[in-house]
C-alpha cells in the first residue's frame, strides 16, 4: 500500500490489526521515521521466510524510489510468486492538476514495468476528469508498454484495466454552512464550536474537529475540554505515545472529541456523529450518518 502522510498509514494500520473478532490482519510500516533495526527485521520478514507473517505493507512513494532495501525485498517477492497486489492511495498526488501534488507519485510507473504481472489499483475520492486521465497516463494503465504486453499478461491470467467513478455526492453526510463570528481561533469563533458540541442532540455522541494547523488543533482541543466537552488533539506532530493514548480514550469512549490536522482520520473514533470542519479544511469521511458544520468566514461567502 502506498501512501503519501505517515499519519493516514499509522491510523490505518492501527485499525487494521486490531480489528475485532481475531480478523485483524498482520500490517506493517516501511517508511522515513522507521529505525534502521526495524527495516531490518522488515528485509529478513520478507526476503528470507518463505510465508512472511506480514500480509499487508505500507510506504510511502518517497520511500519506495529511495530506499534499496524496500526494493530488494518487494523484488525477491515478486520472484518468489508473493507480491500479491499493489495500492496506490491518494493517487490524485501522481497528477500535477492535483490539489496535493507530490513529484514522486510521478515516479510510480516504474511500478507496472519492474513488477509487470501484479494487478495495481489506484484510488482517490477527489479526482476531476483531467486527473483521471493522468493518472492513467503516469501508471501506464493506457500506453505502448500496455498494448505491447497485453497478450503476455492475458496468458497470465491479467486483465485489461478498468476505471470506476462514483460520485462526489456521499448520502450519510448532511451539511450545513455556518459563517464564522470571526476570524482564526479567537473565542467568539470556539464559543460556536463549544455550543455546538453541547446541543442535546449529541449527548453521548462523538466529534470530530478538523482543522487548518497543528496548533489550532490543540487551541481548539484545549478550549473545549476546559469548558466541558472533554476533548483531545490529534496531530502528526505527536509522539507515538501519546497517538496510543488518543486512540485508547477514543476507543473507551471516555473523550467525545477530537481536534485534528485535515491529513489524519481519527477513525479510532467511534459513534461519530457530528464533524466540524473550521474554514477551508478537507475531511476523510466514515461509513456511518453525520451531521458536517462548515465553519467559513463571512467575506467568503459574500455575506454581511
Amino acid at each position: 500500500m502506498i501512501s503519501p502522510l505517515l499519519s493516514l498509514m499509522e491510523d490505518q494500520i492501527n485499525s487494521i490489526v486490531s480489528l475485532p473478532d481475531g480478523k485483524g490482519i498482520p500490517t506493517m510500516c516501511w517508511c522515513s521515521n522507521s529505525t534502521t533495526s526495524a527495516k531490518q527485521a522488515l528485509h529478513n520478514e520478507l526476503s528470507l521466510k518463505v510465508h512472511p507473517v506480514i500480509k499487508l505493507l505500507y510506504t510511502t512513494p518517497e520511500t519506495l524510489d529511495q530506499s534499496a532495501g524496500l526494493n530488494e525485498a518487494l523484488h525477491t517477492l515478486y520472484d518468489d510468486g508473493m507480491l500479491a497486489r499493489i495500492v496506490i492511495d491518494e493517487a490524485h498526488c501522481i497528477s500535477s492538476w492535483g490539489h496535493d501534488f507530490r513529484p514522486a507519485y510521478r515516479k510510480l510507473g516504474k511500478i507496472r514495468t519492474e513488477f509487470p504481472n501484479v494487478p495495481v489499483m489506484a484510488l482517490t475520492a477527489t479526482a476531476s476528469v483531467e486527473v483521471r486521465e493522468d493518472i492513467t497516463k503516469q501508471l501506464k494503465f493506457m500506453s505502448s508498454y500496455v498494448e505491447r504486453t497485453r497478450r503476455t499478461r492475458l496468458a497470465k491470467g491479467g486483465r485489461d484495466s478498468k476505471t470506476f467513478v462514483a460520485s462526489f455526492d456521499r448520502p450519510n453526510l448532511s451539511w450545513q454552512i455556518v459563517p464564522k463570528a470571526v476570524a482564526g481561533c479567537k473565542e467568539e469563533a470556539l464559543e460556536q464550536i463549544l455550543e455546538l458540541c453541547q446541543e442535546h442532540r449529541f449527548n453521548n455522541k462523538c466529534g470530530i474537529v478538523y482543522c487548518r494547523t497543528r496548533e489550532d488543533t490543540e487551541t481548539i482541543a484545549q478550549y473545549l475540554d476546559q469548558n466541558g466537552a472533554s476533548a483531545c488533539h490529534y496531530h502528526a506532530g505527536m509522539t507515538v505515545g501519546d497517538k496510543k493514548w488518543v486512540s485508547v480514550v477514543a476507543s473507551d469512549g471516555s473523550q467525545r472529541c477530537c481536534c485534528c490536522c485535515c491529513c489524519c482520520c481519527a477513525s479510532c473514533f467511534t459513534n461519530v456523529v457530528v464533524v466540524v470542519l473550521c474554514g477551508g479544511t478537507r475531511y476523510r469521511t466514515v461509513g456511518w450518518a453525520i451531521q458536517c458544520v462548515l465553519y467559513v468566514q463571512q467575506l467568503h461567502l459574500g455575506w454581511g
